[in-house]
């Protein structure tokens, strides 16, 4: 669905897929602008890029091949001095998402990359007076400098986006968190409203049982705020990778009696379900650790957006880059074409406001304020249309739902094809 999106948006895009071959799986790399190819694909084996997929331990990121190279270069110097370049990953193109494509193209674009996502309508809505929560357990004692910092740039990126109060949950020492939200600057005409939220021994502490692995963190989140949940989640943590597939650790527990915590790996599927129950519109996440925790949450951030509608941020980099992301998704600023290396950024054109006006589109939306019903491409057959409208319901499925609905979209895939109303290879 996100060609959809790209052919209705008009976007420049690159286009990668993910052909299996019998001596091996085959990377296609095609640049798009809207509905139109710009040019033949670009092919080469998906172990050029380092990728080996159902793996658990990813091997170390490899430089980009000078193909690739050439023909983002060359997309870059086609695109428009306003103009953002887009990166689509197709279905069954997930073993891609664990390379660092934003990272690996740093020296080659002059602007930002950003990711088609994989709902047609735009769900987003910002200036949400519900909260910003940051979420940031201590899954190792190796990284605790790291995580304290993290969030006290987030503290200060979201300060200076949004004026919605901000929550931090975390075991972290809170003396020097307090100590920084006292000095972030008034900068929407009052001082950010800042609430620190501790689990440690204390007398105080929430309960700590949850029948649900991994998910305690979370639930936590949930009893605190029962009425307003979570406008944005921001979840500073590990990834990890099992058989290709990328998830997020947390701890099993509120309170950790032992120096490294027991985790458990929460996958896409468990993590939307979470985020529905917090009526979460955009999900933020920075990884802690080595290489496997990094692809983990990339792998995770790319599953997420084809479980539910709204903007996913993978922030690896620079506060300016963070805070440019933010301000764009919480505070209607325009987003900066200069490229973000450390940023991988899934979202809407028009939540970004980088796309037409859709204020005569009535599409119907449901309690959490995100369409129920994907839009309708004027090219689609009805009957294509409506086998992808019954795949596109914002509540997670059943395993078997799931696999229902993956044999039902490879078909919608095929009869599109077949009339003409999706590309398929050329």
């Amino acid at each position: 669905m996100a060609m959809f999106v790209r052919n209705e948006e008009g976007l420049l895009t690159i286009q990668l897929s993910l052909l299996q071959r019998p001596d091996g799986a085959e990377v296609l790399a095609q640049p798009w602008r809207g509905a139109e190819p710009l040019a033949d694909p670009v092919r080469l084996r998906l172990d050029a890029l380092g990728l080996d997929p159902g793996t658990t331990e990813p091997r170390d990121v490899v430089p980009l091949p000078a193909t690739l190279r050439d023909l983002f270069a060359t997309a870059d110097a086609a695109a428009r001095p306003d103009e953002h370049l887009w990166l689509l990953l197709a279905y069954g193109a997930d073993a891609l998402a664990a390379y660092p494509w934003e990272a690996q193209l740093e020296h080659i674009l002059h602007r930002a990359l950003l990711r088609v996502p994989n709902f047609v309508a735009n769900s987003f809505k910002p200036e949400s007076t519900r909260p910003v929560v940051i979420v940031a357990p201590l899954t190792d004692p190796r990284f605790t400098d790291e995580v304290a910092a993290t969030v006290r740039m987030l503290m200060t990126c979201i300060a200076a986006a949004t004026p919605q109060p901000i929550h931090v949950f975390t075991d972290l020492d809170l003396t020097p968190l307090q100590a920084h939200a006292a000095t972030l600057p008034p900068m929407f005409g009052a001082a950010p409203m800042v609430s620190l939220h501790f689990t440690g021994f204390s007398p105080d502490a929430p309960p700590d049982a949850s029948r649900r692995p991994g998910m305690a963190w979370l639930e936590w989140v949930e009893r605190t705020l029962p009425d307003t949940g979570a406008h944005t989640l921001y979840i500073v943590g590990r990834g990890a990778v099992a058989e290709g597939q990328g998830g997020l650790a947390l701890p099993v527990s509120l309170h950790a009696t032992v120096d490294r915590p027991r985790l458990a790996l929460i996958d896409a599927a468990r993590l939307a379900r979470a985020l529905d129950r917090l009526k979460v519109q955009a999900l933020g996440m920075t990884a802690m650790g080595g290489p496997a925790s990094h692809a983990g949450l990339r792998l995770l951030a790319n599953a997420v957006t084809w479980q539910r509608p709204g903007p996913v941020i993978l922030a690896e980099g620079s506060a300016v880059e963070t805070t440019g992301a933010l301000k764009a998704l919480l505070g209607g600023w325009q987003l900066p074409v200069s490229a973000h290396p450390g940023t991988t950024l899934s979202a809407h054109p028009r939540a970004l406001d980088l796309g037409p006006p859709d204020e005569s589109r009535g599409w119907p939306q449901d309690a959490l304020g995100m369409r129920a019903v994907p839009e309708t491409p004027v090219e689609a057959t009805p009957e294509v249309a409506q086998g992808y409208g019954r795949l596109s319901s914002l509540r997670p499925r059943s395993i078997k739902g799931q696999a229902r609905d993956e044999g039902e979209r490879r078909a919608m895939d095929l009869i599109a094809r077949m009339s003409g109303t999706i590309e398929g290879e050329r």
